[in-house]
């Protein structure tokens, strides 16, 4: 199914481990908040001292 906005109700989910994962991941998920994208984020804390200030950056 191709993302477009027919696909409004959808909810993207972007799992992350790593602090490497969640620095590469950023712009993606900076890109799919500004499209008005619904997302849902894990954390699997790994890093979570890091990953909590990142989050910060959303």
């Amino acid at each position: 199914m191709p993302i477009d906005e027919k696909n409004d109700n959808l909810t993207f989910n972007f799992i992350i481990g790593t602090k490497a994962q969640f620095i590469k991941t950023i712009p993606v998920i900076n890109e799919f908040l500004k499209s008005g994208k619904k997302i849902k984020l894990y954390d699997l804390k790994q890093h979570s001292e890091t990953t909590s200030n990142l989050r910060k950056k959303l």
